[in-house]
């Protein structure tokens, strides 16, 4: 994986939602091929930093009572241990985005929608991507099927070069992650 990329400080590293609820065994919504992920992800920050890459993490964080919950089982609680990011990921200066805090529908880091209405709002990656200078994302995390997917569909709408690390992810169902890693191809992103 080295040999097919090097980070610079013009790529950020975009982690998703590698949290206790998908990649714990223990977690309501655990992702079954996350620990083998962490390792790589862990890998990947690691290099990143060390080129001077920004490093931002992305979590669920949704309230006790939202309608999200009738969609999915009770998962990353704000301020719960569920939500809390895993303890191999390396610190960051970067905040962390934190998505549905106000009960939200939020797959993508980018954007989030009201889970009654569908009224579309942003989360702050943009806000902070825009902080850095940086001018391409590199994007890896759980689930690939599902936060993964909405967030690289995201950036690449909004005109982003996109690289997908396979090995830093981890999906849902194995059939729907290699559609959207096949999906991600199609749409321009590279796939390594």
């Amino acid at each position: 994986m080295a040999d097919q990329l090097s980070f610079s400080p013009d790529m950020a590293l975009v982690v998703v939602d590698v949290q206790h609820d998908f990649a714990h065994p223990e977690g309501s919504l655990f992702v079954t091929g996350a620990p083998a992920a962490i390792p790589h992800i862990v890998g990947l920050v690691t290099a990143a930093q060390a080129a001077g890459a920004p490093v931002i993490y992305t979590a669920d964080w949704h309230p006790e009572d939202t309608a999200h919950f009738k969609q999915w089982p009770v998962h990353c609680v704000g301020g719960t241990p569920g939500a809390d990011l895993m303890p191999e990921l390396p610190p960051t200066t970067y905040p962390i985005i934190k998505k549905g805090i106000h009960g939200e529908d939020a797959y993508s880091g980018f954007t989030m929608s009201d889970p009654v209405t569908g009224k579309r709002s942003s989360t702050d990656l943009e806000a902070v991507l825009a902080t850095t200078g940086v001018q391409e994302l590199v994007i890896v995390g759980i689930a690939t099927d599902v936060c993964v997917r909405a967030t690289v569909q995201d950036a690449i709408a909004k005109g982003w070069p996109v690289t997908v690390v396979e090995d830093a992810c981890a999906g849902v169902d194995e059939a729907n992650s290699r559609a959207a890693l096949a999906e991600f191809a199609s749409l321009g992103a590279r796939v390594i």
